[in-house]
């Protein structure tokens, strides 16, 4: 820029523009660039080009961030798919190299090829055969499911023939029974593998049958194109059908020779092994020809026993040269990852081996012992791969199985299977939501579980050896409880997120009920007493919120289509409190819904019995302790007629069905809480009698002390008329589930209770006691309707003490002047009965829904 202004040259002052397609370029030098670039701009410039470049870059940023937020679940799914390629290659390394040895081999056999013998032509078509049928039989021991419980990989055995696509046909030959299935025959076992289709073009493939060739028998049916096989542990033959008469005749002859030569090499080698016991010269030949017949006898005589073989003294110079060069082959297959043929060659060392007893054997099997060492560390290594398959996994468990090493197979599998879970559950993302965060945690902590155990069982056969797979299935178990305790329980949360969690976690551990595994009971007890803790929090927070509805509550019925119910066609109009406790009461079933099982019922039930207390007892606190209106104490009423008579009878149903049992608990709850209703009608009814006798003066009356006889045409008191239109008006229809049958018969109880009490201080003439029981006889015929015995009683008996108190009076009067007339006759019971009668139209007429007439 200064070369500029020297040369008389004004510097350009506008910015130069950011070219972004020179810095895609793979040869960009930033320092070229700048040079090329900023001579001919002026200082401002260049300090907006600089500006520019730095926007630029945090644009970048910003896009590269949210290119990054855009991908994030597209680059989760490649790198699981890297993952599974990552397996998938390192099978596909195996098939290369098993390729090799393959190869190899046939340029070995093609190079020993001499033109002009025939007999090496003959000999290495044989090989290519014997190959194809090993790949075969291979095949069988790597991808048919089941098969490992009837046949062992280790055991010798040859492949002899195969029948493709043959139908399983009843013994009718009148329907097929299963199609798609492949007959192996080997040299002491005929497999039966089932085809079953998973989609166009994919096959699993499964173990049908397993006939050891010396407990069958084959029968040909030409004319059906069927081959029958007989076997001595089935009652019934099995019958398989081939379209290709030509495979199946050529099939059904080397089935035929196999199971002759099979049993004749068992009846051989059982005849020479009775004479081997009598004849101890010849052991060491017999012993050979025993280990070469051993290769063709079934299964389940497999293995050979060789505590019965004498002990040599001396090795033969051909197994010493053998075993010294066996470490370095060892070391070359160990290099090369080729487990398999090496501890083929450690179990034939081991037999050499165990026939000799002497110094150089001793040397022989430390140097042995090395070298399987080596091998367990490498087989172990591999076993502890994250990335290993089903198959790989088996493979090399078995491998340490022949090695005797199961626990140490064991152990590697498990420990593997504890770092993949550990892994998978760091890889979560806990975004806030903790339901989900628990439903994706139960998924795949019970998954791979489930998971460990199919591969643990098709694995491991010894049954002592469950004892510590259980033992594991707890500790990972005991993880996973302990991070539900430290998200869910722990956190104070919503009790409704501790239900969904709960939920989920019962619905995902269903999974291992498919392997044996039921592990919902020890979740359950093991959480017991944090879900207890937070169930009972949840509880004290529903206890405050029935404070609160309460405390908001004016206990006053409103007509709003909220606070509506329909009770048996009934109209109910309930207060706000209510509404909200049956909410509460509804929330709290569907969260503790999860827990409603044998574990949790005594705190469920008692949870249950707490609200219902809490909220009847308060409503009784405030009837007992507050002064309020008739109709807020009969709105306090029929609330508590509500929860006794329709919500804890449904709730007990609803409570009976999930628990599948009676609750005799809420049946004592609801006794008791009877017994708390009868305690507040009583107290209700006892506050409207008083209202109704404070409004109206009954006892003392100036009515009852009129002097002259009463006469024939009396009629009830005005004072008794308005006692009786006060009662009778008195509006209830308001609350209609309130019982009038139960209440009316309480206030009128109460009422002559309280004119007992008063009128022993009252005092009767001639003409007013007659008033009284005019009265008396009104009042109760208006009221027939909820006259009871006792109410009846207790009429008589203030009707008593009038008359006495009237007689007292007279006895006075006597006293006091001899000639005052007390010779006065009462009316009688029918006189009272014929003036109430003759108000019948009138009381009818004015009081229909009280009175009774026949």
């Amino acid at each position: 820029m200064d070369e500029y202004v020297l040369k008389g040259r004004k510097a350009p002052s506008n910015a130069p523009e950011i070219d972004l397609i020179t810095f895609y370029s793979d040869n960009f030098n930033a320092v070229k660039y700048l040079e090329r670039t900023l001579p001919p701009y002026s200082e401002e410039a260049v300090r907006t080009y600089s500006g520019k470049l730095a926007s630029a870059k945090s644009s970048a940023a910003v896009d590269l961030q949210k290119n990054v937020y855009k991908n994030y679940s597209e680059f989760i799914k490649i790198s699981k798919e890297i993952s599974k390629m990552e397996s998938d290659m390192l099978v596909l390394r195996n098939l290369l190299n098993e390729l090799k040895v393959v190869n190899d081999s046939v340029r070995d056999d093609e190079g020993n090829v001499d033109d002009t013998s025939s007999q090496s032509s003959v000999e290495t078509d044989g090989s290519f055969i014997v190959n194809k049928l090993d790949q075969r039989l291979q095949f069988l021991y790597d991808n048919v499911e089941g098969i490992d419980k009837y046949i062992d990989e280790s055991s010798p055995r040859e492949l002899v023939t195969i029948l493709e696509n043959v139908s399983e046909v009843s013994n009718s030959f009148s329907k097929a029974v299963k199609n798609n299935i492949d007959l192996y025959l080997c040299n002491d076992v005929l497999i039966c593998i089932y085809k079953k289709e998973l989609s166009k073009g994919k096959y699993v493939h499964i173990l049908d049958r397993c006939f050891p060739l010396n407990e069958i028998r084959a029968e040909e049916i030409k004319q059906q194109c069927i081959i029958r096989i007989t076997s001595v542990k089935e009652t019934l033959p099995t019958n398989y059908y081939c379209d290709n008469m030509g495979n199946l005749v050529i099939f059904i002859r080397s089935l035929k020779a196999n199971i002759e030569l099979c049993k004749s090499q068992e009846n051989e080698e059982y005849k020479n092994e009775a004479s081997s016991e009598k004849d101890t010269n010849g052991a060491l030949t017999k012993q050979e020809e025993a280990e070469k017949r051993r290769k063709s006898k079934r299964i389940s005589i497999s293995t050979y026993s060789s505590a019965r073989s004498p002990i040599k003294d001396e090795l033969d110079p051909s197994d010493i040269t053998w075993l010294s060069e066996l470490p370095d082959e060892l070391d070359v297959l160990i290099a090369q990852r080729d487990f398999d043929k090496a501890v083929g060659l450690i179990e034939k060392a081991k037999n050499v081996l165990s026939l000799e007893d002497n110094h150089k054997v001793r040397s022989f099997k430390k140097i042995l012992d090395e070298k399987i060492t080596s091998l367990v560390t490498s087989i172990c290594n591999e076993l502890s791969d994250p990335l290993l398959i089903k198959s790989q996994v088996k493979s090399n468990i078995n491998r340490l199985l022949r090695l005797n090493m199961a626990e140490k197979a064991q152990e590697i599998f498990l420990s593997s299977r504890s770092d993949l879970i550990s892994h998978r559950i760091r890889q979560l993302l806990f975004n806030g939501e903790t339901n989900q965060y628990i439903k994706e945690l139960a998924t795949v902590d019970f998954t791979l579980i489930k998971n460990t155990c199919e591969w643990y069982n098709d694995s491991f056969k010894d049954p002592k050896m469950s004892s510590n797979f259980i033992i594991w299935v707890i500790k990972e178990i005991d993880k996973y409880i302990s991070i539900f305790k430290n998200q869910v329980l722990k956190s104070k949360s919503n009790f409704s997120i501790a239900r969904e969690c709960i939920e989920t976690t019962n619905e995902q551990i269903m999974m291992l009920k498919s392997v044996g595994l039921d592990m919902n009971q020890y979740i359950m007890d093991k959480l017991r007493k944090d879900i207890v803790i937070s169930m009972n929090n949840y509880c004290e927070n529903e206890k405050k919120n029935i404070y609160l509805a309460l405390s908001k509550d004016n206990l006053v019925v409103n007509e709003s289509n909220r606070n509506m119910k329909n009770i048996d066609g009934k109209i109910v109009i309930l207060t706000s409190s209510l509404i909200i406790f049956e909410d509460i009461i509804t929330r709290f079933e569907v969260n503790t819904k999860c827990l409603m099982n044998i574990t949790f019922y005594e705190d469920v039930i008692k949870s249950f019995t707490i609200l219902i207390l809490e909220y009847i007892n308060s409503l009784n606190n405030i009837l007992l302790r507050n002064k309020l209106t008739n109709n807020q104490n009969l709105a306090v009423l029929q609330n508590c007629i509500y929860v006794i008579d329709n919500l804890l009878p449904s709730l007990i149903e609803r409570l009976k069905k999930e628990f599948d049992r009676p609750i005799p608990e809420m049946d004592e709850l609801l006794i008791k809480l009877q017994g708390i209703l009868e305690q507040m009608e009583k107290f209700t009814c006892s506050l409207l009698s008083d209202y109704f006798l404070e409004n109206n003066t009954i006892l003392p009356s100036p009515n009852y002390q009129i002097t002259e006889n009463i006469s024939d045409d009396a009629s009830p008191t005005n004072e008794i008329i308005k006692f009786t239109d006060d009662i009778y008006k008195f509006d209830m229809s308001k609350y209609s589930i309130l019982d009038i049958n139960i209440l009316y018969p309480l206030i009128l109880e109460d009422i002559f209770l309280k004119l007992i009490n008063k009128i022993e201080s009252c005092v009767f003439t001639t003409g007013g006691v007659q008033q009284f029981v005019l009265d008396i006889h009104f009042f109760l015929q208006v009221c027939e309707k909820f006259i009871n015995d006792s109410i009846n009683q207790l009429a008589n008996k203030l009707c008593e003490y009038a008359l006495r108190s009237y007689y007292l009076t007279l006895a006075s009067e006597k006293e006091s002047n001899p000639e005052a007339n007390t010779d006065i006759q009462l009316k009688v019971g029918d006189w009272y009965a014929e003036r109430i009668n003759k108000m019948h139209d009138v009381i009818e007429q004015k009081y229909p829904k009280f009175v009774i007439f026949e």
